[in-house]
């Protein structure tokens, strides 16, 4: 064989090392990024997740509707977040039962939140909605219609029964209910 044919042997063997090196790179590559969108897509599930909880404690707190509508928000954010880490995962050839149930468990947790947001307006956002305003509202009906001095004794009565009322509400214990039956009679 002539140097001549083992030269051209040796330069198509190298440019056929380098293609295949190349087209590893570019496989290697893109799965390397698709990797990176997976990191990216469990960093933002989690601090999406950590939002709605805020969003949880800020309503608990502040008894605002609005943080209602940004948990709403923020739980479609989080579905959306889901359903590209899915698909970066198919991408991969991985199939997690993982994210399909932090699916389920969002959804859960979406529909207690909503049972509790509702509870609350039904007791009541302040102290003149729900059931928070109407008793408010009933007590101070029946604090109008006592206005006679001989029924001081029943107005006395009714501080006290407003006095348990608080004392409940403040408290929650169960006492303040029993002294409210006892006032009542």
């Amino acid at each position: 064989m002539k140097i001549r044919h083992k030269l051209v042997i040796s330069s198509v063997s190298f440019v056929v090392s380098m293609l295949f090196m190349l087209i590893l790179l570019k496989f290697s590559s893109s799965a390397l990024h698709v990797e990176n969108r997976v990191v990216k897509d469990i960093g933002a599930i989690k601090y999406d997740i950590s939002q709605l909880r805020r969003y949880e404690k800020d309503f608990d707190s502040r008894k605002d509707t609005k943080y209602f509508d940004l948990f709403t928000k923020g739980a479609d954010i989080v579905q959306t977040d889901i359903k590209h880490l899915i698909e970066d995962l198919a991408l991969l050839n991985l199939e997690l039962t993982e994210p399909k149930q932090l699916t389920d468990i969002l959804n859960e947790y979406q529909d207690y939140f909503n049972k509790i947001v509702a509870a609350q307006q039904r007791i009541g956002l302040n102290q003149s909605s729900g059931l928070y305003g109407r008793l408010r509202s009933s007590i101070q009906l029946i604090e109008k219609l006592i206005t006679d001095e001989e029924l001081f004794r029943i107005k006395i009565a009714v501080l006290q029964l407003r006095r348990s009322e608080k004392d409940f509400l403040l408290r929650l214990d169960d006492q303040y209910v029993d002294k409210f039956n006892r006032n009542l009679i």
